[in-house]
């Protein structure tokens, strides 16, 4: 990723002191409300298919043989 970096792009990522390359902050920040919105949507997907796997157990075994 680094390798395809051109010139005006080195100056939207900053040297950290343990030698990674990271974003400034304000990016960051704008970074973490994305994951966090892509957490709360992925565990809400896995709570509402849990909830219909669920409900078609029940169904499946309350039926009469």
């Amino acid at each position: 990723m680094l390798a395809a970096l051109t010139e005006n792009d080195e100056g939207l990522l900053q040297k950290h002191p343990n030698r990674r390359w990271r974003r400034p902050n304000s990016a960051k920040r704008g970074d973490y409300f994305c994951q966090v919105r892509f957490l709360w949507r992925l565990a809400r997907n896995c709570l509402r298919r849990l909830c219909l796997l669920i409900f078609d157990f029940r169904r499946f075994f309350s039926d009469p043989i």
